[in-house]
C-alpha cells in the first residue's frame, strides 16, 4: 500500500504543477493579447492623426491602409476574445471537498483529488489552446497590417 500512496502522492504533485503552469500560460496569453490591443490602438491613433496626410496619397496606397486599418480592428477583436473573462475550472472546491470526503480514507480522498485536477487540467487545456489559436490569428493579422502600411508608405515615397 505504501507503494501506491506514493504514485498517488507523486501523480498529486505532477497535475498541480502541470495546473501551475497552465495559470503561467493563461496569464502569458493575456498579457500578450492585452500588448497587442494597446499597440493597435496606438497605430489607429497615429493613422488618425495623419488621415490629412493619407487623403493625398494614391488611390492604391488608401485602399492598402484601408485595408490594414481593417487588419488591426480584426486584431483587437481576436486579442478581445483571449482576454475576455471566463471561468476556468479550478479544483478543489473546498466547501465541497470538505462536506464530502472528511469521514472518508485519506486514500481514497487523494484519489479523487487526483480525479479531479486532471478533470481540471482538460477543462482548461482546450480553453487555452483556443485562446492561445486566436493569439496566433491576431498576431498574424498585425503582421499583415504593418506589412500593407509598409507597402503603402513605399509606394507613396516611389510617386505610385
Amino acid at each position: 500500500m505504501a507503494k501506491e500512496e506514493n504514485s498517488v502522492l507523486l501523480i498529486y504533485e505532477v497535475v498541480k504543477e502541470s495546473l501551475v503552469a497552465q495559470q503561467a500560460q493563461k496569464n502569458s496569453l493575456e498579457t500578450n493579447a492585452s500588448t497587442l490591443i494597446a499597440f493597435a490602438g496606438g497605430m489607429f491613433a497615429l493613422l488618425m492623426g495623419s488621415r490629412e496626410a493619407l487623403l493625398l496619397l494614391s488611390r492604391v496606397s488608401q485602399v492598402l491602409i484601408l485595408i490594414s486599418i481593417s487588419s488591426f480592428a480584426l486584431s483587437v477583436v481576436l486579442s478581445n476574445v483571449v482576454t475576455w473573462i471566463r471561468r476556468y475550472r479550478v479544483d478543489p472546491d473546498p466547501e465541497g471537498l470538505a462536506e464530502n470526503y472528511l469521514h472518508l480514507p485519506l486514500e481514497e480522498t487523494k484519489l479523487q483529488l487526483v480525479s479531479n485536477l486532471i478533470g481540471t487540467w482538460k477543462s482548461n487545456k482546450d480553453l487555452l489552446e483556443r485562446n492561445a489559436n486566436y493569439l496566433r490569428l491576431a498576431f498574424l493579422c498585425q503582421a499583415i497590417a504593418f506589412v500593407l502600411l509598409g507597402v503603402s508608405l513605399f509606394l507613396s515615397v516611389m510617386g505610385g
